[in-house]
Formats: C-alpha cells, sequence, structure tokens
C-alpha cells in the first residue's frame, strides 16, 4: 500500500459489512487457509481513495492475481474494461458458476454437542472451482 495506513474505525466496518468472505470469489474466512486482507477495489496507483466505497475484504489469492489492476483485456471483444467492482455490481450478475468446472465437491457439516456454540458456521456445499488460470477456489453455497 502506498498510501496512509487504513484507519482502524474504516477497517473494522469494511470486516463487518464483508460477511467473513472475499468479495471476488466468495471464500469464507474459515476456509483460505489465510486472513482475508483489505483491498483497494480501484488501486491507489490508479486514483483509487481510501473510503468505504472502495474497500473491500479479499482473500490472499485474489488479491495478489488482481493486484493493481482496475481493467484488463476482454477476450472476446479484445477491448479493455474494469474489472469486477464487488460495491457497485451483483457478483451473480459478473460471474458464472458452472459446476461443470467443479473439481470436486462435498458438504460441510459440524455437529453441536448439547448446549455449545458451533465452532465456525461453515455448512452447506462446498466446492472447488478452477478459475481460468489454474487456480482452485472454494466456494461455498448455502
Amino acid at each position: 500500500m502506498t498510501g496512509p495506513r487504513i484507519p482502524r474505525p474504516l477497517r473494522k466496518r469494511v470486516v463487518a459489512e464483508s460477511n467473513n468472505q472475499c468479495a471476488y470469489c466468495h471464500s469464507p474466512t474459515s476456509i483460505t487457509g489465510a486472513r482475508l486482507v483489505i483491498d483497494h477495489i480501484i488501486p491507489e496507483s490508479a486514483g483509487g481513495q481510501t473510503v468505504l466505497d472502495n474497500l473491500c475484504l479479499a482473500c490472499h489469492s485474489c488479491n495478489e492475481f488482481k493486484g493493481a489492476e482496475a481493467e484488463a483485456r476482454d477476450p472476446l471483444t479484445d477491448e479493455f474494461a474494469p474489472l469486477y467492482h464487488p460495491r457497485q455490481q451483483e457478483w451473480k450478475d459478473h460471474f458464472h458458476l458452472s459446476f461443470l468446472q467443479c473439481l470436486e465437491q462435498f458438504t460441510v457439516s459440524q455437529p453441536k454437542p448439547p448446549g455449545h456454540a458451533a465452532q465456525s458456521n461453515i455448512a452447506g456445499q462446498v466446492a472447488l472451482v478452477q478459475m481460468p488460470d489454474g487456480r482452485l477456489i472454494p466456494f461455498v453455497q448455502k
């Protein structure tokens, strides 16, 4: 990060609004294998500001893959197009999850002993989805 540190109250608000999942691939914190980071959606190097509307929580893999980019070449039109903006666009309108790409699917459940809260809130179908660049992204469908 080239600009000033993100103020703690702003950082806490981004985390609170994230539902503990990556804004790009929707992987929850509990299965990413690393803590999520705060990402400038429009990079500071491209004029993005450190404000709530330009910040989101991202897993390490998505954050590294996106890097300091705000746009990329569309393979269908060969034109540059803006990258997905999680605060301005709906994920389901921008991406399509095809279970034909699913490499492995399994159910995650956590039994609750009587009188005890669950240790994690993961429950549902988890699919490992192979992205076009070869990365495997866990996707939880609750």
